[in-house]
């Protein structure tokens, strides 16, 4: 049991921060939290002098990718990683990566989509203690069509890498894929409903049907579980909304009328801002593009920003993620707030949406994503105020201390 005794505390869901505060740590769990005046302390327990310093709670990446540790996309690709190393050393490889998510604040990380299920035992490990590493939510390989977003021919047709993503074709193929996820251990479910597309009058490509989204949700939902839908625009995502999804990835090309239909249908949005900011630094070689692709990817860097405002005005709830482990590098998630604040969000509503809104997303907010008496404590001590500049979360001497369910991680 301990006291960390503040100088602000930002507590994740969106109030005014509290100057001099003090929060009680019993057991991993937030057990008070007063004012440092008229904190009542008792006898022999331990207290962190932390009054130059933040207290905020850990922070939530909603869109993770574990075996590929993120940037440049040409050698040694994402792809390709599921071909040329063990299973073993991608497994070494993914949990390398979430420390250092981990060691930046992020003390929560849903996974969308990871070869040979090595997210589902990741989790295992974590929760067993036989390694450190962030809360984790998986998907498991993540779920396509035949030739979709996720199982492109990246290789000769003579080459097959079983395990890599889950496919299905049809309703029932669906199904069958959406069930062997979760008969392994996913957390949620995630589908690929609409891709990218060359035509950039239209560029998006819907992969998957109504009818075929509405299996796997349904699937899912029947075993409590939530879906995912990496989409970019167009019909697609208006069959998704209606096929009853639970959350919008990437969504480069919202209507307002679907933004509409996401607010009335509670789906949250998570745009991944930065991993195209990553890719557009990158360039068309860095990032692996071809000619068309490097069109698309600055096409999708200018529009990304309407869509996001279209969300917020319609009251949609939009959280923080990344897509870590494809051009953006794990521990560098924190670049993610600063694009919020780059697209007119305040920095209090880019903690929200790193904090509260995606616990919510991951409903697990019973359990974290603010500073609540009775929640887990998943707590970053930060070095200066983010409300006054939000890019010092990016900085890792700035992350002084890290909490996860009450224990220090730095």
């Amino acid at each position: 049991m301990y006291v960390i005794e503040a100088g602000l505390m930002i507590d994740g869901t969106g109030e005014e921060p509290i100057p001099g505060c003090s929060v009680m740590v019993k057991e991993g769990r937030i057990f008070q939290i007063e004012k440092t005046t008229h904190f009542q302390l008792p006898e022999d327990i331990e207290v962190i002098d932390a009054h130059h310093l933040t207290l905020m709670p850990g922070m939530i990446d909603c869109h993770t990718h574990l075996h590929f540790p993120g940037g440049p996309d040409i050698n040694n690709s994402y792809s390709m990683l599921a071909l040329t190393e063990s299973q073993s050393y991608l497994t070494i490889l993914s949990i390398d990566n979430i420390q250092k998510d981990l060691r930046m604040g992020f003390t929560t990380l849903r996974v969308l989509g990871t070869p040979f299920y090595i997210d589902v035992a990741i989790r295992r490990a974590i929760e067993e203690g036989l390694v450190i590493g962030p809360r984790l939510k998986v998907a498991g390989q993540g779920i396509c069509v035949t030739g979709g977003h996720m199982d492109k021919a990246d290789w000769s047709p003579d080459v097959f890498v079983n395990g890599r993503t889950g496919v299905g074709d049809g309703p029932w193929g669906c199904r069958v894929a959406a069930r062997e996820q979760l008969k392994y251990g996913a957390d949620l479910l995630k589908i690929n409903a609409c891709g990218g597309s060359h035509n950039l009058n239209e560029p998006w490509h819907q992969e998957m049907t109504y009818e075929e989204m509405a299996a796997v949700i349904e699937e899912a939902h029947w075993a409590g579980k939530r879906v995912a839908a990496h989409a970019h625009g167009g019909k697609g995502i208006t069959d998704a909304i209606l096929a009853g999804l639970d959350s919008i990835e990437h969504g480069l090309w919202l209507t307002e009328e679907q933004a509409k239909m996401m607010a009335e249908h509670n789906v949250y949005y998570v745009p991944t801002l930065s991993t195209h900011t990553r890719g557009l630094e990158l360039g068309k070689v860095g990032s692996g593009s071809s000619e068309e692709g490097w069109k698309w990817l600055v096409k999708a860097c200018e529009d990304r920003w309407v869509s996001l405002e279209r969300a917020k005005k319609a009251g949609v709830k939009v959280c923080l993620g990344t897509d870590a482990g494809f051009w953006m590098y794990h521990g560098e998630n924190a670049l993610e707030l600063e694009e919020f604040v780059r697209a007119g969000y305040t920095p209090m509503e880019a903690i929200k949406a790193a904090t509260i809104l995606g616990a919510e997303n991951l409903d697990i907010a019973n359990i974290t994503g603010s500073i609540s008496v009775g929640k887990y404590a998943d707590l970053i001590l930060v070095d200066g105020n983010p409300l006054e500049d939000i890019k010092i979360l990016q900085k890792p001497n700035n992350i002084v201390q890290v909490y996860k369910e009450g224990r220090p991680i730095k």
